[in-house]
């Protein structure tokens, strides 16, 4: 308390003494370290006192109220200690927390301020009335990060002032593991750790707008014997209270046991979550440690504290991956290996690739698939990691394992096609690959017969290349059909024993017209089933670039080749694919497929091909 304070001595030697002075918008709490229950329990801290205000002292909640222009929120900057005792409001009473006999010494606050001992609990049936606050602070609305802007809170470290008994790299090692602990409670919230602070300043600042966990310097921010303290500042709205800011500072002069710090850790990042502390010992939040003892050091959040996350922010759950079978693959083949992971919420999730054992090998990552070419030698294993993770980077991991080996026979599976996409000037096809093969065969013939043109390739990739190109604006009638200009495509799987089957592939072709800006691939291809009734019909269209065309796709007999429409695209634009499909439940399985294109200006293009 600062000079001319004037507190009955009752309330002011065992309770808080809650004060404000109006001019200058400063609220302050202290905090006693011995708390008679039934003294404060009979003040009910009502008292309000006008009084000057001195500096900070020591187990004090510090609450600056900057008031900008009336129009605009206040922001409110609070330094959190220990002394504060702050509960999770999961936290059970004292006569239900498995609280020991005895206290030893030894005992460290995590934050600072008064020291809360299990003995403070003993022969009480519940915490002190004026230590029975939920989350950060009191009030309402509760204190927490506003996630549904910004997923995730981003967190930086400054090594200035760091003690010699810990590297650089354990201390971001630290954050990484706090991170991890509070991923695992499955809130919607997660952290996003970006290393070391790239900041102009070598050391922290409070009210800079980032998230620094750091080191105390000669500011003296940390008073012995505490770990650390969570500042945090945040917004006063109508509905709202989000956290701007939250700094974690540790004390410079800390020497703990690894898991005592990883704990101290783990607990601060609780704190910036909007957590405050547990009276249940065991408890990750409970307000001390002894580092003579590491059992006392929690690892990670309890399943209570883990609730009371949810309760602050709403559930949402980490990505799962499907078991993951080993593999094998042919020396000097072209491998793609896929672990595609599900999302109970239903969040778009982000994929991430590393090798972690054999031979170093070039990897090509594209989301959940990862390709690559084999060692050229046998008997070698390649171990891969993916990691996918959501939008609060909730994470989940599989490992798979490659077994290189000589090819022995032919691959026996065909290639079968997979995927047409718009390239950035051709279509492509792609195939599935084939782990026995070290190389494919791509082979294209003109439709209806023709001698083919084969090329060897390590991917089962190819492009429409044989476009029909035409230049000059024509007169006379608004439509032109074509019937040439396809090619019949396929691809086989290869390696040093041969070949294996063919996989079929589609009539494919393409058009580029420069005076009516046109340019685009189309395809088409039967696949009727042997000794059975069951047919498929597939056409589409490819725009590769120029303006979007309205298209719609047909199948018929050749005298009436438009006679079943089976897709209405609309206008299908610069990048875009357009693909019809006739099930083997559909009437209208034809001889041709048939593709038209319109655009006002230009001639009605139509294409015929034959597929059966």
């Amino acid at each position: 308390m600062g000079a001319g304070d004037r507190v009955g001595p009752a309330v002011a030697e065992v309770c808080p003494v809650v004060s404000v002075r109006q001019p200058a918008k400063v609220l302050r709490t202290t905090f006693h370290k011995r708390v008679n229950t039934d003294a404060c329990r009979a003040a009910r801290i009502t008292a309000f006192h006008l009084i000057p205000v001195g500096p900070p002292k020591e187990g004090m909640l510090l609450l600056r109220l900057a008031l900008p222009r009336p129009a605009r929120l206040v922001l409110v900057s609070v330094t959190l200690l220990l002394a504060l005792a702050l509960l999770a409001a999961v936290a059970p009473s004292a006569a239900e927390a498995d609280v020991p006999p005895s206290m030893s010494e030894g005992w460290t606050p995590y934050d600072g301020g008064s020291l809360l001992l299990p003995a403070d609990y003993e022969h009480t049936n519940s915490m002190p009335l004026e230590l029975m606050v939920d989350y950060f602070t009191t009030g309402t609305p509760r204190v927490r990060w506003e996630t549904s802007v910004v997923p995730t809170v981003p967190l930086c470290t400054q090594q200035a002032n760091r003690p010699a008994w810990i590297s650089a790299e354990q201390f971001r090692a630290a954050v990484v593991y706090a991170v991890d602990q509070w991923s695992e409670a499955e809130a919607r919230v997660g952290f996003n750790y970006t290393g070391d602070c790239l900041t102009a300043s070598p050391t922290w600042r409070f009210e800079n707008n980032l998230n620094e966990i750091g080191w105390d310097d000669a500011r003296d921010v940390v008073r012995s014997p505490a770990a650390a303290i969570t500042q945090g500042a945040w917004v006063i709205g109508l509905n709202a209270r989000p956290f701007a800011e939250a700094d974690i500072i540790f004390d410079h002069l800390l020497n703990v046991p690894e898991q005592c710090f990883l704990s101290t850790m783990t607990h601060e990042l609780g704190h910036v979550l909007g957590l405050g502390h547990s009276s249940a010992f065991g408890d990750l939040m409970y307000p001390s440690f002894n580092s003579a003892d590491v059992s006392t050091c929690p690892p990670g959040p309890s399943a209570g504290e883990r609730q009371a996350v949810q309760a602050l922010y709403g559930v949402n759950r980490k990505p799962v991956f499907d078991g993951q079978r080993p593999r094998t693959a042919v020396a000097g083949s072209r491998v793609t290996l896929s672990a595609v992971a599900m999302d109970p919420d239903g969040d778009a999730l982000t994929y991430a690739w590393t090798q972690v054992g054999g031979p170093s090998v070039a990897m090509t990552p594209s989301g959940p698939t990862l390709t690559f070419v084999a060692p050229d030698r046998e008997g070698v294993t390649l171990q891969f990691r993916v990691e996918a993770t959501d939008r609060y980077l909730h994470r989940a991991d599989a490992s798979i394992t490659v077994r290189v080996q000589e090819a022995s026979s032919p691959p026996r599976s065909a290639p079968s096609l997979g995927a047409l996409t718009a390239g950035a000037k051709h279509m492509l096809m792609e195939w599935s690959t084939s782990e026995a093969a070290t190389e494919y065969e791509f082979c294209s013939a003109a439709t209806g017969g023709g001698r083919p043109s084969c090329v060897r390739q390590d991917s089962p990739l190819a492009a429409v290349t044989w476009d029909t190109v035409l230049r000059d604006a024509v007169e006379g009638g608004p439509r032109r059909i074509f019937t040439t200009g396809t090619r019949e495509t396929s691809m086989r799987a290869c390696n040093d024993e041969g070949c294996s089957p063919v996989g079929v592939g589609p009539h494919a072709g393409g058009l580029r017209w420069t005076a009516y800006d046109v340019d685009y691939d189309y395809f088409a291809m039967a696949y009727d089933v042997p000794g059975s009734s069951m047919r498929f019909t597939i056409v589409g269209v490819a725009n590769i670039d120029g303006p979007a065309r309205r298209v719609s796709l047909y199948s018929g007999p050749e005298d009436d080749p438009t006679a079943r429409r089976i897709l209405n695209c609309g206008n299908v634009r610069a990048g875009q694919v357009c693909i019809g499909l006739l099930s083997p439940s559909d009437r209208g399985h034809a001889a041709f497929a048939t593709v038209v294109s319109e655009r006002s200006g230009t001639p009605t293009l139509e294409h015929r091909i034959r597929i059966r």
